[in-house]
């Protein structure tokens, strides 16, 4: 089974950092695929660097979309997920 976790954010970096913490110290069970898709939903603060700390502890994917809000942001998500 593949799953995709998909997190949706604008201008909340360091609220994304601590959720991407939490992902990093869970146990995943080794027959589990994943990714975890993130779709920054136009943000002006530091989110891409926060993103880039993680590509190589976790599965994780950036997606932008400039249209604001948050159904725009999850629309983004389920056109581009890979997810089962």
């Amino acid at each position: 089974m593949f799953i995709t976790i998909t997190i949706c954010t604008f201008n909340r970096a360091e609220s994304l950092r601590l959720t991407l913490d939490s992902l990093v110290a869970m146990q995943v069970p080794s027959d589990l695929t994943w990714e975890i898709l993130i779709v920054n939903n136009n943000s002006t603060d530091h989110m891409d660097n926060v993103i880039s700390e993680y590509v190589h502890r976790l599965p994780v994917r950036r997606e932008f979309e400039i249209r604001a809000g948050k159904s725009n942001a999850l629309n983004r998500a389920i056109d581009v997920a890979k997810g089962d």
